[in-house]
């Protein structure tokens, strides 16, 4: 993989911009062995053989600093992967998706007291499938069998938080609220039939909303100029 970024300063804003390229193969093979016999067979991989993922990304963030106790951070993203799978021996079904999305975030810090800071924060993300998703073909434990789905889309995840952080000379300090949901979770169900051998059919789909909410906190006291 390669990763470029740039920074330049422009009256009262610092621009962040850049792209970056990844790319990953996977070599997978599986050996039973008779531990009584030595003797040993080969079986399908746990991935298909010869799977690619690769991924394309550029991003730009601004932080801009311009306005009395006041710092505003803002970030936009466009991310494409790549994923293919060849065709497995006994199922004879290969995969190849592309997704992209655009994504973002804006924070905001105001200075409340010299020691205490407002901060909020909104952004959005996403995760595209990957060759765990897609590739796990075949017998699985708890007598389920998982079957391909080449229609998987991204997980898209929002997020909201907001807090207050605090500084002194040797303590710190923050405490937040947050909220996330997810949207187009991936998961594993059942489609309500069985193989041949009785196992019970399973496949990876967008079928999950989720919603997540809390509370972090946290301190930091500094007892001496050395600790």
């Amino acid at each position: 993989g390669v990763l470029m970024q740039f920074d330049k300063t422009h009256g009262d804003a610092l621009w962040t911009y850049g792209f970056e390229r990844f790319a990953d193969e996977i070599a997978s093979t599986r050996v039973r062995t008779n531990i009584n016999s030595g003797a040993t067979s080969v079986r399908a991989p746990r991935f298909p053989n010869g799977s690619t993922m690769g991924s394309k990304g550029a991003f730009i963030a601004l932080d801009y600093y311009g306005i009395e106790r006041l710092d505003i951070q803002a970030g936009l993203r466009h991310s494409r992967f790549s994923v293919k799978l060849p065709p497995v021996p006994g199922v004879g079904i290969g995969i190849d998706i592309a997704p992209k999305q655009t994504t973002g975030n804006l924070g905001l810090r105001y200075e409340l007291t010299e020691h205490v800071n407002f901060v909020a924060n909104i952004g959005r993300g996403f995760r595209a499938p990957n060759v765990f998703d897609l590739g796990a073909f075949g017998s699985r434990p708890g007598n389920r069998f998982n079957e391909p789905n080449g229609a998987l889309e991204p997980e898209i995840i929002d997020s909201i938080d907001t807090g207050l952080k605090w500084s002194s000379e040797r303590w710190q300090g923050e405490a937040y609220v947050f909220k996330s949901r997810y949207q187009d979770k991936i998961t594993s169900l059942e489609n309500g039939d069985r193989t041949p051998a009785g196992q019970i059919i399973v496949r990876n789909v967008n079928a999950t909303q989720l919603d997540l909410y809390g509370i972090e906190l946290m301190s930091r006291y500094q007892f001496n100029d050395k600790t």
